[in-house]
């Protein structure tokens, strides 16, 4: 709104009491998402306000704005931080670009890469997934949703070796409702899988022959023998016999 005569303009309601005269004055919003967030105005310039009036109060309204939301955000950051600089596992906190704004600790000791080395990247480039893009378009655009995305990823360490990691990601909001970061939350389970994988060996394969046990290769069985009848195909079945087997499995197994 650009009022160039307030004393004489129909849309003048008045002030209140105390305040200054006011002979002409700028005021626009600034809208984000079809939404007004902030109000600017200015006024009592000694000659009319211009187009070229407005379109500087504009720049300098959403440079305010943007200067307001960077506050709240690096406000949001440091009471997360605290919280959390002392969490034994890894924790980052990204913008809703991507970007890496605090990284804790443990996330520097797990890693090996510094602090400096972690701000402004992309947590892509710190992954050793098969297609990290694709995986991480999955998960951003979950978290776009507002939805948490939690799952197991491959990632890599400073030196160049990689590690498997359990990650629960979640997105942060304003007082408004808006998401402004995204949290994530993630532990080393390389020697839990690697665990999991010997205990999965021992109970199913044979340690000698490295063959299927018995109980094992009789659910296989099964599992085919069923798919088989539900697409209506054939199946071969091949049965070897060694002879004196059982004596030298006994005997040494």
């Amino acid at each position: 709104m650009v009022i160039n005569d307030y004393q004489d303009s129909s849309a003048k309601k008045g002030l209140p009491e105390g305040h200054a005269y006011l002979k002409r004055f700028i005021s626009l919003p600034v809208i984000e998402n079809n939404k007004v967030t902030m109000m600017v105005g200015v006024g009592n310039k000694e000659t009319d306000y211009n187009h070229q009036d407005v379109e500087t109060l504009q720049i300098l309204a959403n440079t305010i704005w943007n200067l307001i939301k960077q506050r709240w955000q690096d406000a949001t950051i440091r009471r997360l931080s605290t919280g959390i600089d002392q969490n034994p596992y890894p924790v980052l906190i990204t913008d809703t670009d991507g970007n890496i704004q605090y990284v804790n600790r443990a996330f520097t000791e797990t890693t090996g890469f510094t602090e400096s080395e972690a701000i402004g990247k992309s947590p892509i480039d710190f992954s050793a997934e098969e297609d990290a893009e694709k995986t991480f378009k999955t998960i951003w655009r979950q978290l776009a949703r507002g939805d948490a995305w939690r799952g197991e990823l491959i990632s890599k360490r400073k030196d160049g070796s990689q590690y498997t990691e359990f990650a629960m990601i979640y997105p942060v909001r304003n007082n408004q409702g808006k998401i402004i970061n995204y949290v994530a939350h993630k532990e080393d389970i390389t020697l839990k899988k690697i665990a999991e994988e010997k205990i999965h060996q021992l109970s199913n394969y044979d340690q000698l022959t490295g063959f299927l046990k018995r109980e094992m290769l009789e659910e296989r069985l099964q599992q085919l023998l069923d798919d088989s009848f539900k697409q209506k195909q054939p199946m071969t079945v091949i049965w070897l016999d060694l002879d004196n087997f059982k004596t030298i499995n006994d005997s040494l197994g």
